[in-house]
């Protein structure tokens, strides 16, 4: 596959949440190159003017990282005489800091305050930016198609706005409107990520959470914080569901992280030890549990034996839990799973018998019998044949 650097680009910013833009002088005017803020905060925004200013500032080959009055940042660079590559808004600074600057140099009417602080904490926040920027700037060096290039930092022009310094009292809520999609969508991202079993992704997905302010409920911040992640563990819940892992699998996860979260005493236990642990623990049950690549009778067969091991089993009784004859179910489970009914049995048990083997002091015969066995020689000899050696020989390896 031919490398495409600014593909390649567009898909590093997206797991960041940082916009990537191509622009040109005749650009459809409802491209929000900062989600809509000048045109909420002051009325109106020329883009047309915007890009054309740019493309006489920029000299080709020269990679600009740009701040603005606002202390958003942007990297931007000149691909042709009527192009320009445009990445952002990211902030280097905790959100925090960020708004409180912002308040310092603007004046924010009250009716708008939680409207446009809301705006300031969706910015994508980048603590190493000189990773980050070091980064896009490698990757821009492919797109302007030259070794040889110039960083320049410097002061990103806007227009029109700067001669006003009076915010509107009034929003028709479009910038209110953009971060609320712009959460969704990342939850959206984060819980497709969880369903997949993509725990990389999902990580990714959830660090971009913590750019978001959420209204209070409480005065309680740790109280809101809690609120919040029994949400997510549902929202969680449901995403691994979707997967077709059966619920005894995911209710006491559910559970034991509801108690966890309720338990936390602070704000910092819950986001950086409770939840990452969480999001983990469900990516891992849709890696070892997911049946969604499975029809609905080769899954009942298959949770039937899961939970059902260690009694008597016959492929009549397992085609019978799933409704289906033991004829169709014989050859469809061997289609679907690569093993027969009764293979399955048994690897179901030996998984059963290694882990108590490694993880408990049981004799073999109460193991066995754990396993389904009721013949303890016969056991052995089952055992033996898996894995080349006795139960006890086995355990005697592991605890060497």
């Amino acid at each position: 596959m031919q490398f495409d650097p600014i593909v390649h680009l567009k898909e590093m910013m997206r797991i960041r949440g940082v916009g990537v833009f191509v622009l040109t002088p005749t650009h459809d005017e409802s491209v929000d190159i900062d989600d809509d803020l000048r045109f909420q905060l002051y009325g109106k925004f020329d883009l047309k003017r915007f890009v054309l200013s740019l493309l006489e500032r920029c000299c080709t080959g020269t990679i600009y990282l740009a701040s603005d009055k606002f202390d958003l940042n942007f990297i931007y660079m000149k691909v042709s005489a009527e192009e320009l590559i445009f990445i952002g808004p990211y902030t280097l600074r905790p959100h925090e800091e960020l708004f409180k600057t912002v308040c310092e140099r603007i004046e924010i009417p009250a009716g708008r305050m939680s409207e446009i602080q809301s705006y300031f904490y969706s910015i994508p926040s980048i603590p190493s930016g000189d990773v980050f920027e070091s980064e896009v700037i490698i990757i821009a060096k492919y797109i302007i198609g030259s070794e040889e290039h110039t960083v320049v930092r410097t002061v990103l022009p806007i227009h029109s706005e700067d001669r006003s310094s009076e915010i509107s009292e009034f929003s028709d809520s479009r910038l209110s409107i953009s971060v609320l999609e712009s959460i969704y969508q990342n939850e959206d991202n984060y819980l497709d990520a969880v369903e997949r079993g993509d725990l990389k992704q999902a990580m990714l997905f959830m660090s971009m959470f913590s750019k978001y302010r959420f209204a209070s409920r409480h005065t309680d911040s740790l109280r809101n914080l809690k609120n919040y992640y029994f949400v997510l563990n549902t929202l969680l819940r449901k995403a691994v569901q979707r997967a077709a892992v059966h619920p005894a699998y995911i209710h006491q996860t559910s559970y034991d992280f509801a108690i966890k979260i309720e338990a936390a005493l602070t704000e910092s236990e819950l986001s950086t030890k409770i939840v990452p642990s969480m999001v983990k623990k469900y990516c891992s049950l849709v890696n070892e549990h997911s049946l969604r690549n499975y029809t609905l009778p080769i899954r009942k067969a298959v949770n039937f034996i899961a939970f059902n091991y260690t009694d008597e089993l016959t492929l009549e009784k397992v085609a019978e839990t799933a409704n289906v004859n033991y004829t169709y179910l014989s050859s469809q489970f061997k289609k679907e799973t690569g093993s027969t009914v009764v293979d399955y049995i048994s690897m179901k048990r030996m998984q059963k018998a290694t882990a108590l083997l490694s993880s408990t002091n049981l004799s073999v015969s109460t193991i066995a019998g754990k396993c389904g066995y009721t013949d303890d020689t016969y056991f052995t000899r089952v055992f033996k044949k898996k894995y080349g050696k006795s139960p006890r020989e086995y355990r005697k390896s592991i605890h060497k």
